[in-house]
């Protein structure tokens, strides 16, 4: 009896063990399903703010823009050549005025102009070069997207175009209901159209190859650089100089020292707003030359659109019957050389 008893319980013994082996495995099968359930799923994203923030912020900026160029290096680089042309103007000035005895002839001002921009122009091919070995300033060598930079030269040129035409027509709107006489460009552009039209060759290489290279490199490759962390505001501070640097002041200062001596204050009037009215074109102009070269991270944009501008204004200036097919003051901003 003991031993059937004895054989009974192992049997029951065994029976508990088959069946929690049993539930065990299918409890271990459940737990290895659900870890390979875990694994095979995607991994769950992790949002970053800040980068979000930051692509909302400068999404359609590269994020590399210009890194072989420092801020600190490109605003001392743009003060040196700012007040270095300013000081070659002066040191070529009092050169030439031991050949000419009228600075207004226009030879003298063809000169004045064009040696100090031929000098500034070696300068910065030397120091592209010299600097190309320590991958400072590599801004003609680098890979660009050339879809993407004729896109935006087209488009570029086409806003700047009409963009000017439609600022004339105000400015002409405006001085013509205060004064009641036709809208006329500012002093720079006057003078640079009489030295177009006297010194055809010498002035295509000034007005049309020189001032896109020199002023591209000044206040978009240099300023704007110097700024290149908030693209937005580079761009309007930028644009912003580039305008009031073309703002005549020493002309208007000479001008109401003469109406104080005359007591007239008309003239010095007329000229003041002549070149405010003429200011928004410069500072549109800054604006789409800014926004082309940080959008394409390219100064080819930007200089290829202020080329073909200048050239069209340059041809435009020899043609007489555009005062006619744009009425009048409208051939102004069309023939407006940045």
């Amino acid at each position: 009896m003991e031993e059937n008893k004895n054989t009974e319980s192992n049997q029951t013994e065994k029976t508990n063990d088959e069946e929690n082996f049993f539930f065990q495995s299918e409890e271990s099968n459940s737990e290895n399903n659900a870890d390979n359930d875990l694994k095979n799923q995607p991994a769950p994203k992790i949002q970053n703010t800040d980068s979000k923030k930051k692509k909302k912020t400068s999404s359609i900026f590269s994020e590399n823009f210009e890194e072989s160029l420092s801020p600190i290096t490109a605003i001392v680089y743009f003060l040196i050549f700012y007040f270095g042309n300013y000081a070659l103007a002066f040191i070529c000035s009092l050169f030439l005025g031991l050949f000419f005895k009228d600075q207004n002839d226009l030879t003298y001002l063809l000169l004045a102009n064009i040696i100090p921009n031929i000098i500034l122009i070696i300068t910065v091919v030397l120091l592209l070069t010299l600097k190309k070995k320590n991958n400072q300033l590599k801004v003609f060598s680098k890979k660009i997207n050339v879809k993407k930079t004729l896109l935006t030269m087209l488009v570029g040129f086409l806003v700047l175009f009409f963009g000017s035409i439609v600022l004339s027509m105000i400015s002409s709107a405006i001085y013509q209901a205060i004064f009641h006489t036709p809208f006329e460009s500012n002093n720079n552009q006057q003078l640079v159209e009489q030295l177009v039209k006297q010194f055809k060759i010498p002035s295509f290489f000034l007005v049309v190859v020189f001032a896109p290279f020199i002023e591209e490199i000044l206040y978009r490759l240099f300023l704007l650089n110097s700024m290149k962390k908030y693209p937005w505001v580079g761009i309007i501070v930028s644009a912003l100089i580039f305008g009031f640097l073309h703002f005549d002041i020493s002309s208007i200062l000479m001008s109401l020292a003469d109406s104080i001596n005359s007591a007239d204050f008309t003239e010095f009037t007329q000229l003041l707003m002549i070149e405010t009215l003429n200011l928004p074109s410069y500072i549109f102009s800054g604006l789409v030359l800014a926004f082309a070269y940080r959008y394409t991270n390219t100064i080819y944009t930007s200089m290829t659109i202020h080329f073909v501008n200048n050239l069209i204004s340059y041809v435009l200036i020899f043609i007489p019957t555009g005062a006619i097919l744009f009425n009048g003051s409208l051939i102004q901003s069309i023939v407006h050389l940045i």
